[in-house]
């Protein structure tokens, strides 16, 4: 242990001084600094990405997908203004033949790139420039067709771009597309691109693929000065530099702020396990990331003496909290990834947090990382699933195609109960049960309309122009959040978008002596350069203190329906039940068995462990599952790794289900089975971190890692109960 420069964190602290507050500052501004420098440094790479053949064809797959999504929405509110000849009379959403394409194109503005413009068919033509045979085309290409109009004195078209469609191919002319072309109908699959119109004559058809967008680019190529002049100083190409504007993508699911309490009483007797002896830059300078000398820093929070701890197992000397963007250490715990300097990292420094960890660990990444990976692997003729079957049926609220299908399953079973989750907030704030069209309405529907359709003639409000944010869109990457959301507002919409998500609830769910409960497990990405390596660890259950009803006057009773740590604490009779809301998985294997075992009737002994085997089998699985989806997302380089914790649930017949993946999962040891399991988990996941990351001496490590020449077969003396799920070939 290096005693220079030691710091008493145990000391008083000094009122702070004119000095101290513009340090405090300076450290805020730079900490601002290092998060915009994470988000442009994630933004590159996952550009660079999306231009490679295998991206490219994953997202012509989602735009053909995502269109797939709008069969059957009307063409146009002034077709449909009658509600006595018109089923489609008051609908929802409204999309004619450019409004399908700019709609997904919005959809998917995240994984295309840009926002694209407000301009028509004409204007769409203009940015897709690769000119197509017919037997050259794939699905999602685009066919432009070229008409005059019949009607005299009719303003044509620029370019003369009367209609688009989207090429789907298949069906028995070979040529099927998806497009809104009659006008009293609504967007549908098509038999041929090829077609006689009532409108007009049809002189053309301009087959254009899709990849000039799937690049990433949109902009207009025969006439950019027509569209300059016309969206006058809008900018046309809109790629943010800064936080997204579409699903909060920094955003994560983690616990931090979790309380100590237990370990910080055991820190003021004395008993943390972690050294108050701390080292400064000026003694950590120079000892370089593969030195003997071992520095670490481990920021505050979450039970951060544990990891000290098991970090200074090895050997490792503690920067103190002033020093958290010094970029002199070796091994670095914090609780989120902007405490990190991305843009600094060396080779071999070890950080708990993979940059864009988020692809996983925010609620919508999640299920947008989830949908990818089920539409490249799942049968070619499978249509009806969009997720795997152990993901809960989840719709996105900002996405129109997602309320749609919400408002239909609404319809479907009147009677469904659902959860309603915002994406950015975690420990269980702002999730809430839903039940019934007229509440589901009070969150998808703009206000003056949060109830379901009534009869009379549509407002002006509903159907016009007059709120059409595409009419004023912008593409300033600095533009307010609420503003640039507005940006993707459909013309002809009643929906209100927001950042959250509403999934069906399992109302079946297995109870323990009545009460609900889910499962916290731990999935460890040990390395992931040179070959990725990820364990599996079993974890904890976590118990409701009220009893589970599905009663309407019981729905709003978190205590009843969230079994989130930071909710059950806050039960009045938690203090002196609180044991009751942690069972280990030996606990919950035990209590199943025994129940199949029949009534008063005790398991065997081998009947116990084998459904403990089984239940970690269908977690392990799963798990394996969420890391192949993001394994072709999440950035790589030798030192990152990530310690998550993904939480599920069972219903009555033991399927499992995935809740979401934790960032910074919670570490606090308030309760006995906790204190049994969560330092072992610690510290086997900090031996196997050090462990893979070793490096003969002398060696110069890229951040490819090439030169570690560790497995995980060198390190099975130090995994502890963690179990091996992963290792690239």
């Amino acid at each position: 242990m290096v005693e220079a420069e030691v710091e008493d964190m145990f000391a008083p602290k000094p009122k702070a001084s004119e000095a101290d507050l513009q340090a405090n500052f300076a450290r805020f501004r730079a900490e601002r600094t290092r998060v915009k420098k994470l988000q442009k440094l994630t933004k590159k790479t996952q550009e660079q990405k999306r231009t490679t053949p295998e991206q490219m064809s994953l997202l012509r797959a989602k735009f053909v997908q995502q269109s797939k999504k709008y069969i059957g929405v009307p063409y146009h509110p002034r077709y449909h203004k009658d509600e006595t000849s018109s089923e489609h009379y008051n609908a929802p959403l409204y999309l004619d033949c450019c409004g399908l394409t700019r709609r997904v194109l919005q959809d998917l503005a995240e994984e295309f790139g840009f926002v694209i413009g407000r301009g028509n068919q004409a204007y769409q033509y203009e940015t897709c420039s690769i000119e197509l045979t017919e037997d050259q085309m794939k699905p999602g290409d685009l066919i432009f067709t070229e008409g005059t109009y019949y009607q005299e004195g009719k303003k044509p078209c620029k370019h003369n771009i009367v209609h688009v469609e989207v090429y789907l191919g298949g069906g028995e002319s070979g040529h099927q597309t998806i497009g809104a072309r009659k006008q009293s109908g609504a967007i549908e699959i098509l038999p041929h691109y090829k077609f006689t119109s009532k409108s007009y004559e049809i002189t053309n058809y301009h087959l254009r693929s899709l990849d000039t967008w799937l690049s990433g680019v949109c902009k207009p190529t025969i006439d950019p000065a027509h569209w300059e002049k016309m969206w006058s100083q809008m900018e046309l190409n809109a790629v943010s530099g800064g936080k997204s504007v579409f699903d909060a993508a920094d955003e994560e699911d983690g616990e931090a702020g979790a309380k100590d309490d237990e370990y910080e009483a055991k820190a003021r007797a004395g008993d943390s396990g972690v050294s108050e002896n701390t080292v400064t830059p000026s003694v950590a300078k120079g000892l370089g990331v593969n030195g003997t000398n071992k520095v670490y820093f481990c920021g505050k929070g979450n039970n951060w003496k544990l990891v000290g701890a098991a970090i200074e197992k090895l050997g490792f000397s503690r920067l103190p909290f002033q020093y958290n963007f010094s970029n002199d250490f070796k091994f670095k715990w914090v609780e989120g990834r902007s405490e990190i300097n991305f843009s600094q990292h060396s080779p071999g420094q070890l950080v708990n947090h993979i940059p864009n960890n988020q692809v996983i660990t925010n609620k919508l990444n999640l299920l947008k990382t989830l949908e990818e990976h089920h539409l490249m692997t799942k049968s070619p003729t499978d249509d009806s699933t969009t997720t795997p079957s152990w993901f809960p049926k989840t719709y996105r609220l900002d996405a129109p195609s997602d309320i749609l299908a919400l408002l239909k399953a609404c319809e479907t079973k009147s009677d469904s109960t659902w959860i309603h989750k915002p994406a950015s907030c975690n420990r269980g704030r702002g999730i809430g049960l839903v039940k019934g069209v007229e509440n589901i309405n009070k969150i998808v529907m703009k206000p003056s309309l949060n109830k379901s359709p009534t009869k009379g003639t549509p407002t002006k409000d509903n159907n016009s122009n007059s709120n059409s944010n595409e009419n004023n869109e912008n593409n300033n990457p600095d533009m307010p959040v609420g503003s640039a959301r507005n940006v993707i507002q459909s013309r002809y919409s009643n929906f209100e978008l927001s950042n959250g998500l509403i999934q069906s609830y399992i109302t079946n769910p297995l109870l323990l002596y009545g009460k609900k409960f889910d499962v916290r497990v731990y999935c460890l990405i040990a390395r992931t350069e040179p070959k990725s390596i990820v364990y599996f660890h079993e974890g904890y259950v976590r118990l409701s203190i009220e009893n589970f009803t599905l009663a309407e006057d019981k729905l709003e009773n978190n205590f009843i329906h969230l079994t989130n740590a930071a909710i059950q604490k806050k039960h009045p009779e938690y203090g002196a039940r609180k044991e009751e809301t942690i069972w280990s998985m030996k606990m919950l294997s035990n209590y199943i068995a025994n129940e199949k075992s029949g009534e008063g009737e005790s398991a065997s002994g081998e009947a116990k462990e084998e459904t403990r085997r089984n239940l970690n089998k269908k977690f392990e699985d799963i798990c394996l599952e969420v890391y192949k989806a993001s394994k072709g997302k999440l950035e790589r380089k030798f030192g990152y790794f990530d310690l998550l914790g993904l939480d599920f649930m069972l219903d009555e017949d033991l399927n499992p289900f995935l809740l979401e993946v934790n960032t910074n999962p919670a570490l606090s040891c308030e309760c006995k089975e906790q204190t049994a399991l969560i330092p072992r988990v610690v510290e086997s996941a900090v031996n196997l971190v050090v462990g893979l990351h070793e490096c003969e001496e002398g060696v110069v490590v890229g951040g490819d890692g090439v030169g570690c020449k560790v497995s995980s077969g060198d390190v099975e003396g130090v995994k502890g109960d963690f179990k091996l799920i992963f290792e690239e070939e």
